[in-house]
């Protein structure tokens, strides 16, 4: 079951992996890697906002009238709109003055989930991205 708990293990698993792909040379699967743990963290707090235990288990739920267009808005990897939905929008929007939080945002910002396509991230790129995702993370948890 993917309850909260497990969600947040799924994010730090990401971020594991990432600095196992880190030290051994594997830049562009860090980045993408480490970014999907914040995905994961913004949709554990989406589980804890809207009470829902199992939030990947779509499938399985009672069926809704018009089911795909009720759930579509959760499966997405953008950043801002899970912020929207995950009810911490406005921590989030009061903390930006922050220039520590600004920063480490405007830098994991940057991630789609298209980068899985790309190549060409070099180490400095990948070692701040992963500092950013953790300073973040850390953030994140603090809600759920």
């Amino acid at each position: 079951m993917n309850n909260l708990e497990v969600i947040v293990s799924l994010s730090d698993n990401k971020i594991s992996e990432a600095e196992c792909l880190f030290i051994n040379g594997f830049y562009d699967s860090v980045y993408n890697m480490a970014g999907y743990s914040v995905e994961l963290l913004l949709k554990a707090r989406i589980s804890k906002t809207l009470n829902i235990d199992n939030f990947f288990d779509f499938g399985n739920r009672d069926k809704f009238i018009n089911e795909d267009s009720i759930l579509k808005p959760y499966k997405v990897h953008n950043y801002e709109q899970l912020f929207v939905l995950s009810g911490i929008y406005n921590e989030y929007v009061q903390i930006l003055n922050d220039a520590e939080f600004f920063y480490n945002w405007s830098t994991i910002r940057k991630w789609k989930e298209d980068v899985r396509y790309l190549s060409g991230k070099n180490e400095q790129t990948v070692s701040d991205f992963i500092n950013c995702v953790k300073y973040f993370s850390t953030w994140i948890k603090l809600y759920l």
